[in-house]
Formats: C-alpha cells, structure tokens, sequence
C-alpha cells in the first residue's frame, strides 16, 4: 500500500468531500469522528476506516491533516510532530488538489456562499463543463461534492481563521463583507484585511458586487466583473410569487433575457447574479445560465420549506447573523398570510455577546419568538448570555427554552392554519424538526 493520509474530524462537510477526493486519487484514507453520523456511515461504506477514538496514527501514516474544529490540543498533533509527519489544514490540501486544475474559482463571502457555489456547481453540469466541487452545504443531488473530469475546479472558501488565504484562485468571487465570527476576527477591518489578501491571490480577474466595499479591496492590476445595481450584470425584478422569483437580466446596457428562479427574496436573486456572471467568466451563455437555474434546488437549510402540520408552513434556515435573520424573516414576512413565528438557536455566545442589538433588531421582525437553547459549539465562557437575556430584550413576544421537547410543543400548541414558522440556526435545529415530525 501507499502512504495513508489520517483526518481529524472526518465527519465533517467539508473534511468528509476532501476524503471522498483524496480516495479517488489514489490515496489510502482513514480517520476519526467523536459523532456517529450518517456521513461517517457513507465513508465507512465507502471504505474509507474511521474510528470514534484516538488510537494512534499507525505505521503507514504520510500526513495528518484537520479541520478548524480540532483543539490544538488533540494528542495526533503531538504524535505527527514526534514522528516528523506533516500536519495539514484541510484548507492547505483543498488548495494543492486545486492547482491539478487550470481553472479555478473560489467563492468567498460572509453569507450565501454555499448557495453560490451550489448555483455555479449546476450552471457549469447543465452547460456539460463537469466541474470539481467543494461546497459546505449539499449540492443539487444531496452530496456536497463533485469530482468531475473538466478543467474547472470550483470551492467554497471560509474566512473563517484565515483558511481561504490558502487558496490560489484565477478567478475570486466575494458576495458580501461585514463583520462576523467576532471570535476570530477583531473588528470589521480585521474582516476587510483578510479579503483583501484574497482578492490578491486572483490571477485572472475577481467577480464582486457593485455596492460596499469589496470593489475598492481588490488590487488595482486585477480585472474586475461586477453584478448589482449600477454593474456589469444587473436585473430587473419581473415577479415574485410564493415560491418564485422572475427575473430580466441587463448585461452592460443590454436585455439579455429572462431567469425563472424558483427561490424568494432578493438576496438570492444577488447570489443568482453572482453565479451567472461567473458562469461568464468561464464561457458559459446567459441562456444556458438562465435554464440551469430555472431547476435549481436550494442547498439544504437555505429558507428551504420543510414541512406544514396543520396548515402551518414550517420553514428551516442555517440563518445564524444577525443580517441572514432579517433577510430570511423580511421574506417570509411579505409571502405569510397568518403570522409569523421564528424559532431561533443563537450560535456561539461569542456572536450574541458582539451583535446583541443587532440580533434583537433582526428577530423583532416577527411576531413572535421563541428563544431556543444556545449552540456553544467550542465556547465555554457565556459572556453573560443566556436564552431568557434574549427573550427579555426583544421588543414582540417571545420565550426562552432551556429544552428542544418544550420549544417543539409550545410551536405546535401556539400556531394555527395560516401561520408561518421560521427555525433559524446552525446547530441543534435538525433535532427540532425531528420532535415535529413525531
């Protein structure tokens, strides 16, 4: 056998894709988990090995790569160092199987990069470029990776600490800027710095949104392509129905027809933006853009319609920023006839401790609100938050739960035919709709 590559959190979105790559080319993987998943399960019948415990790298092992969830504390790190086994970041190797393609485009932005990626990702099969993808949420077909045999290599790429400096793109897209992971980045000019030295690694040119600041980051030797108001592509908003947006687009001046988007709201008609205009880039028609997108199916937890008990539509969302809550809730707001309920499980305590009022600004759009238990994920210090801090701030009526079980019973006993609910959040809300299903 060859060299075996051992992964730290392979159960992960991102880190279970780059094991299904490495596999197919050739190299022998195998990994830990804490959770059994079904993601765990698809690499195990992949044969792929993966343990739920440490037991040491092995005689074979050429290189331990990991994810950003992994504590620098974990004992393979201390092994790999004694041993003199490289240790990678999963970003690290994303980018070195990145450079096997000519074309490679990355899509960055605080939100709706998964949405980008997937809408980009169907555009390029639909036009028979079969890319390579990465993407952190599912792709049309419910995988969250494509290994294609084309010469476009197309990622998703995290500001989170750092990871997407790794990448050597030809072609950057960024879709938005502000601040976020409050955690890790200072301030928003600790944000702004970080995308500035992406848009510096572009070799061929960046695609952007006319409005904030992102225009003015990129360096002045790049090509740039812009979409929006005022760009390069903008559109115009024909008609938006419960489940549908109609859209004309406008290249430079010029009506270049007409996109059936089956999503709501205009933020995805941004991301849809977005995807066509990088779909230019890499040769793709407007046509052919158009009628990719006339079939596109919503990553999963991206506003998607979950289920409706009793006449009450239930809608889940990754949403977890204060300015994701607004878009999601001012949507659903203008296309609910009863009232609006949002469910939210705020994520990290450091991100509700750095846009307290900002969060309570954004779930005040509804008219009520039930305060589900906080993701820690890796935090352990509250700052001070707590579920009833928030409840007792916001400005409609709202709850506290300290319990997923009570949080899906009050729903239930509180609604009525026509209401609408909206479970935010990207942590425990799976688990949620479990309890409403049975």
């Amino acid at each position: 056998g060859g060299l075996t590559i051992y992964m730290l959190g392979i159960g992960g979105v991102g880190m279970s894709s780059l094991a299904a790559i490495l596999k197919q080319r050739g190299y022998i993987v195998t990994g830990e988990d804490r959770a059994a998943s079904t993601t765990v399960q698809a690499l195990k019948d992949g044969g792929i090995r993966v343990t739920d415990t440490f037991h040491g790298l092995g005689e074979s092992c050429g290189a331990v790569v990991y994810s950003a969830a992994i504590p620098p504390s974990h004992p393979a790190f201390k092994e790999a160092k004694a041993r003199g086994i490289s240790i990678l970041s999963r970003s690290d190797v994303l980018a070195a199987l990145m450079l096997e393609k000519p074309k490679r485009v990355t899509v960055a932005g605080i939100h709706g990069k998964s949405t980008v990626t997937a809408m980009i990702d169907r555009i390029l099969v639909h036009a028979g470029c079969l890319p390579t993808t990465v993407s952190g949420a599912s792709l049309t077909g419910g995988m969250t990776y494509r290994i294609g045999r084309g010469d476009v290599f197309l990622a998703e790429a995290c500001e989170y600490t750092d990871s997407f400096l790794s990448f050597s793109p030809t072609l950057a897209v960024a879709i938005n800027l502000e601040h976020d992971h409050p955690d890790y980045f200072r301030d928003e000019e600790a944000v702004r710095a970080s995308f500035r030295r992406y848009l510096e690694n572009a070799e061929e040119g960046a695609v952007l949104p006319t409005c904030g600041p992102l225009c003015s980051l990129a360096p002045k030797r790049l090509p740039i392509f812009t979409f929006g108001q005022g760009g390069d592509l903008s559109c115009e908003i024909e008609r938006q129905e419960e489940a549908r947006t109609d859209f004309s687009l406008i290249y430079r001046g010029k009506a270049c027809g007409t996109v059936r988007l089956p999503l709501i709201g205009t933020y995805q008609v941004e991301n849809a933006l977005a995807a066509i205009l990088t779909a230019k880039q890499l040769g793709v028609s407007f046509e052919s853009s158009s009628e990719a997108l006339s079939e596109f199916v919503s990553p999963d937890r991206r506003c998607k319609h979950r289920l409706t008990l009793g006449g009450v539509r239930y809608f889940d969302d990754y949403a977890h920023h204060p300015s994701e809550i607004k878009a999601v809730l001012s949507t659903l707001k203008t296309t609910s006839r009863g009232r609006l309920f949002c469910a939210f499980e705020a994520h990290t305590y450091s991100r509700l401790a750095a846009f307290f009022d900002d969060y309570c600004k954004a779930l005040s759009i509804a008219d009520s609100v039930a305060v589900l238990p906080i993701f820690p994920a890796r935090e352990t210090d509250t700052l001070g938050q707590s579920e009833g801090r928030l409840s007792e701030a916001l400005s409609v009526p709202s709850r506290a739960f300290t319990d997923l079980e009570d949080a899906a019973h009050y729903l239930m006993e509180s609604t009525a035919a026509g209401d609408t609910v909206a479970v935010l959040g990207a942590g425990n809300t799976p688990r949620l709709f479990e309890l409403l299903f049975n």
